[in-house]
């Protein structure tokens, strides 16, 4: 299931130590592929400065992991059949690349963002 539904709480409250004082949440987009119980979720989120991915596994503590949008090089978007890949390469060590798997009912969402 991928959704655009409002960012929770507990979620911003996650990422706000990760953000500038000025630094607004631009959109987001909620990645969870089966249950929640044995997947967790993960969150794709659109700052006016960076781009945060947010992972909880159930009944563990999240993962925060961000990008300065002026530190990436590219953004590949790859179609598959039943999926889309996205794949950030940022400038200094294009190795170093952060991909996230979407299904392809979120293709307009991420089309968007």
């Amino acid at each position: 299931m991928s959704g655009r539904k409002q960012l929770p709480d507990s979620i911003k409250q996650d990422l706000s130590i990760y953000l500038a004082p000025d630094e607004n949440i631009l959109k987001s987009i909620n990645i969870a592929s089966g249950k929640f119980e044995t997947t967790g979720q993960i969150w794709l989120v659109l700052t006016d400065k960076s781009i945060l991915f947010h992972t909880r596994k159930h009944q563990k503590e999240p993962v925060v992991a961000l990008i300065a949008r002026n530190n990436i090089d590219e953004i590949d978007y790859f179609q598959k059949k039943n999926e889309i890949i996205l794949t950030f390469y940022p400038k200094k060590n294009r190795a170093n690349a952060s991909r996230l798997t979407f299904p392809i009912s979120s293709k307009s969402e991420l089309e968007d963002f």
